[in-house]
């Protein structure tokens, strides 16, 4: 990394930079389906205002006794097939990517779990879609720098589902069932809409 003091020309440094942070707020981070930078956790609320609990876990860490044990459990563990890029896929993560979603990937999520919806069995014009997404964006005051066009639409739904051709127009086949078209969208995005 680069360190560039005041007044003084830059240097190189390796970079053995690791930041844990904390917060209370749901989104956290920006992630996408192809997450690598980030491992993220949920924390237990269960200790919340436990004092005592947590008086005795600040001792047992400076104790040398713990410590000691804590090395020596760390010099003989097995950690060769342990790789820093290999990032969990936590719930909590997937929850971060529907935080990071654009305006689009929200809107399908949305679409896709809308109780009135009786698209699936059935063909459906980008055109009608994209429609829909326009009506969407308007009830969600999205604003104009957020809506994609009409072309980036049609192209992340052909990336997901089955894209046909009927009436001289292109549109997507979303699958049999909500469930199996609910299926494909969550393993493109990598997210747990129905559990959250």
């Amino acid at each position: 990394m680069t360190i560039e003091r005041k007044g003084i020309d830059c240097i190189q440094q390796p970079n053995f930079l690791k930041i844990f942070m904390a917060t209370n707020s749901d989104y956290a981070i920006p992630a996408t389906s192809d997450e690598r930078r980030f491992l993220v956790t949920d924390v237990s609320s269960t200790r919340i205002g436990d004092r005592e609990y947590f008086n005795q876990l600040h001792k047992s860490c400076n104790s040398l006794d713990v410590q000691a044990a804590f090395l020596a459990e760390m010099l003989v563990r097995d950690v060769s097939k342990f790789h820093p890029g290999d990032i969990p896929e936590t719930l909590a993560l997937k929850e971060q990517r529907l935080f990071s979603f654009e305006s689009h990937q929200s809107w399908l999520a949305d679409f896709l779990q809308a109780k009135e919806n009786t698209i699936f069995q059935h063909w459906v014009s980008f055109a009608a879609l994209y429609e829909n997404y326009q009506k969407w964006c308007e009830s969600r005051k999205v604003s104009s720098f957020q809506i994609v066009s009409t072309q980036k639409l049609s192209k992340y739904l052909a990336k997901i589902f089955t894209s046909k051709q009927a009436n001289n127009q292109r549109g997507v086949f979303f699958g049999s069932s909500r469930f199996f078209a609910v299926e494909s969208f969550e393993k493109f995005e990598r997210v747990n809409i129905t559990q959250v």
